[in-house]
């Protein structure tokens, strides 16, 4: 199983609009699971919205990878939600429910 057709690991941001809709703003797929590569992605997305601040992102979701006080480094005032799917699903092998 993979997680996309690729089998590429990949990162979406997305905006909520005033009426609540969801909008990807920008993908990035990346060759392997590095912080690096993750800010570079939100770093460079912010750089191409203007009147968007690091410091007016609110809302963060994602898997354990994503370490909270890194993301904070990021993101001043994120809060982030945790995606299940990575935590308990039974055939992935990085699953943090399967590590000792």
């Amino acid at each position: 199983d993979t997680m996309n057709v690729l089998g590429m690991r990949y990162m979406t941001l997305v905006v909520i609009d005033a009426n609540n809709k969801f909008w990807p703003i920008s993908h990035s797929f990346v060759f392997d699971e590095d912080h690096t590569l993750y800010e570079f992605a939100c770093r460079s997305t912010l750089e191409m919205t203007p009147g968007r601040t690091k410091e007016s992102i609110k809302l963060g979701f994602g898997d354990l990878f994503f370490e909270p006080h890194r993301v904070k480094e990021w993101f001043p005032n994120i809060l982030m939600m945790i995606d299940a799917y990575h935590l308990i699903h039974a055939r992935n092998n990085q699953s943090i429910l399967q590590q000792e």
